[in-house]
């Protein structure tokens, strides 16, 4: 019985024969399932895998993420508000409170210009109310309805 052992090798993925499983012999004995891989493990696998991308001369190979993290990053260069703020909240710099300052002061700049226009809105809508009631002498009877 010793021969037998030494014309086998042992090793990674050869077993010694005494130990294999007899005919039959199921691999699982205690019947449970494999656990499924979970969702955090998908979205790490899917990130993860290569993709070829056009850039520039020619293409690159580069994985999902790196790829999305770069689209991310030609939006927030585009101006794209969203994704600034995305960017600089993945970066962690006070980028963000810079940017967002020149928009709030753009956004109260164009309130203010806005408020303006109103303001002369309302001039102009009293002043034609004003000729048209000096032009039609029935519109103080009160009896004609305004063309407005």
């Amino acid at each position: 019985m010793a021969d037998q052992r030494d014309d086998y090798e042992v090793g990674y993925g050869k077993p010694p024969k005494h130990s294999r499983w007899k005919k039959g012999q199921s691999g699982n004995p205690s019947g449970k399932r494999t656990r499924e891989e979970s969702l955090k493990a998908k979205r790490r696998r899917i990130a993860d895998s290569e993709i070829s991308v056009r850039r520039g001369s020619g293409e690159e190979v580069m994985t999902r993420e790196m790829a999305m993290l770069m689209a991310v990053f030609m939006k927030a260069t585009k101006g794209d508000m969203a994704a600034v703020r995305f960017v600089a909240e993945l970066v962690g710099s006070g980028f963000d409170e810079q940017i967002m300052g020149v928009a709030t002061t753009l956004a109260a700049a164009d309130l203010a210009v806005l408020e303006s226009h109103a303001d002369w809105r309302k001039v102009v809508e009293d002043a034609q109310a004003e000729i048209r009631e000096s032009e039609d002498p029935t519109a103080e009877d009160g009896d004609a309805d305004p063309a407005y």
